[in-house]
């Protein structure tokens, strides 16, 4: 206590305190459940106290879906606390599964205890389980009206419908892009004008464009009048962009 007598059995004794953590982390918060209209690749993990990220592998995370059994691809951790987990995204309707191992351990080296017993680490009842259903929109160009004769650089209108055949909702931006073509097939064709889209689709709707376009000079014979919706795949479709195109 500094007072000058050394060795006071009570007045220069020191005190400290320190905590035993025997109990394991749990995960309290998912930032993924329920419906998702997108293809989900982004999920953020909270636990309820710090972890060793060096604990927090990818391998510890599986996901298993429609169209199979997969890991995570990395981990990354924004606090102590919380990890942003990335799954490769599946463009397939229907549930997903996923769990994570109860291996992951907090500062001091406990494993997980989801079920809160004070067991730590048990391979079923601690590890974190979780689940969500994916409904994507589809769209598909379901009509296009042009005239049937034109000439070289001559503009006209080209009119189409996109209706979501899906099982979600369209939201977002997309571009719906007319080419004409030689042969009927999408590929290798002269692009002739491009729409941008910002608006929500529900199921079962649909919306209608129209355009003008030049039809490039030298143009003669035979084309075709080709429309692709969502031309930029930036939306999440059903079985991918198989059906956006329309002759």
């Amino acid at each position: 206590d500094k007072d000058g007598n050394k060795g006071e059995a009570f007045d220069d004794r020191y005190i400290a305190k320190f905590t035993i953590d025997t109990g394991g982390p749990k995960i309290i918060s998912n930032s993924v459940s329920g419906k998702q209209n997108i293809a989900v690749q982004l999920i953020d993990i909270t636990f309820n106290e710090a972890i060793n990220p060096a604990t927090f592998t990818k391998e510890k995370v599986n996901i298993v879906g429609p169209g199979g059994a997969y890991n995570a691809l990395e981990i990354t951790p924004l606090d102590d606390y919380t990890f942003h987990i990335k799954i490769p995204p599946k463009q397939i309707n229907g549930t997903y599964r996923g769990t994570i191992l109860p291996t992951i351990t907090d500062k001091v080296g406990n494993a997980m205890d989801q079920d809160g017993d004070g067991h730590s680490g048990e391979p079923e009842e601690d590890k974190y389980a979780f689940e969500f259903i994916q409904e994507l929109p589809d769209l598909v160009v379901s009509k296009v009206l042009y005239p049937n004769e034109v000439r070289a650089g001559q503009q006209i209108e080209v009119t189409w419908t996109v209706s979501n055949n899906g099982a979600g909702p369209v939201t977002g931006k997309w571009a719906d892009t007319i080419y004409i073509s030689e042969d009927a097939q999408s590929g290798n064709d002269i692009l002739l004008g491009e729409v941008q889209n910002s608006q929500t689709v529900d199921i079962g709707g649909s919306y209608t464009r129209t355009i003008t376009v030049k039809i490039p000079d030298g143009i003669e014979g035979q084309r075709w009048i080709i429309v692709k919706t969502d031309s930029k795949e930036e939306i999440d479709e059903q079985d991918a962009d198989t059906n956006n195109t329309t002759v």
